[in-house]
């Protein structure tokens, strides 16, 4: 027992300064991106970059029904069982309530453009902006659902990795394409740093877990235990991001 308590000590802490070293370096990388977008864009621009921002993430936060963190606890829960069977059938559950979120999301942000629009701003006419942006809240839950499943599994070290990699993709494409197209270049920007950041963690967890996805029948039954709690994630979220 103080053996295994122990090593359960010693875990936490190395795993506690893998993460404290990986925010210390994302605020660094973040501080150095800030910086040179401030400079060419200058405030409107990081403004507009802002408001687009908060509203997508409001968004998100709106129709992701909490899977992101509430699939986190049973995945975990199923592992430590050690049922794998179980676990990819999980896994599989997770996925497909994501991409239907995904699709729920994506479509109701593009039907909701000019509601948006007169909301988040009071200048202009920026509802082109959120229907292009609108694919963003698909990609955001499709990462939040495979996210999940990384943390469930307990995959620390590759999540510390895409930590920092999401961190440098947007430094690396925001820097050019905002110098050579000013505030143009802000929806593409935001669209290929999410993208990526997607691409990036799927080549993680499609590698631990192939693609598959459960039927629609059924499913909302099977999946009351994530979606109620869940539901109290949804709620908070838009309360932080509104």
């Amino acid at each position: 027992m103080a053996r295994s308590r122990e090593k359960s000590y010693r875990h936490i802490l190395k795993y506690t300064g893998i993460f404290g070293g990986v925010e210390v370096l994302k605020i660094l990388i973040g501080l150095i991106r800030n910086k040179f977008v401030a400079v060419i864009l200058g405030p409107n621009g990081m403004g507009l970059i802002s408001l687009l921002n908060s509203t997508i993430q409001l968004m998100h936060n709106s129709t992701n029904m909490g899977i992101p963190t509430s699939a986190i606890r049973e995945i975990s829960d199923v592992q430590e069982n050690g049922d794998r069977t179980l676990l990819e059938e999980t896994v599989a559950k997770v996925r497909t309530l994501a991409l239907v979120t995904a699709v729920i999301g994506t479509l109701l942000t593009a039907s909701l453009c000019r509601v948006l629009n007169n909301w988040t701003f009071t200048w202009g006419d920026h509802t082109l902006h959120f229907v292009l942006l609108s694919p963003i809240v698909g990609v955001m839950a499709l990462a939040g659902g495979e996210l999940s499943i990384l943390k469930g599994i307990k995959q620390l070290r590759a999540l510390a990795r895409l930590s920092v990699y999401g961190v440098l993709v947007a430094l690396v494409i925001s820097i050019p394409l905002f110098y050579f197209f000013g505030q143009r270049a802000i929806v593409p920007v935001l669209l290929l740093t999410e993208s990526i950041q997607l691409c990036l963690i799927a080549s993680i967890s499609l590698r631990l877990f192939p693609l598959r996805l459960c039927p629609l029948r059924g499913l909302w039954q099977k999946s009351r235990g994530i979606l109620s709690l869940g539901a109290a994630f949804v709620v908070s979220g838009i309360f932080v991001s509104g």
